[in-house]
């Protein structure tokens, strides 16, 4: 690992990007944009190495708009309104 993050930090400093850009900080964007794109928890649980799903969460910053959609999801069922009823 040491090797890998001695040639990012090389490519990261020659193409004059910021400092806080390190393998750790990709491997958060990597998770976050997955997640983002709908890509199965499960499968982004196993790609970086983590025992429970809990520790995976902690990995994902999705934006404000990904946030305020999935909740929108999930709550539009419940807020939808109320059909007619037939009968009258």
């Amino acid at each position: 690992m040491r090797r890998a993050r001695c040639r990012f930090v090389a490519y990261r400093d020659a193409l004059k990007l910021p400092k806080a850009l390190t393998v750790h900080s990709a491997r958060h964007s990597y998770v976050t944009h997955l997640t983002e794109n709908g890509v199965d928890r499960r499968f982004l649980q196993q790609q970086v190495g983590h025992e429970n799903d809990s520790s995976t969460a902690i990995y994902t910053h999705v934006s404000d708009d990904f946030m305020n959609t999935m909740l929108h999801r999930a709550l539009a069922p419940a807020l939808a309104p109320f059909p007619a009823d037939k009968d009258r």
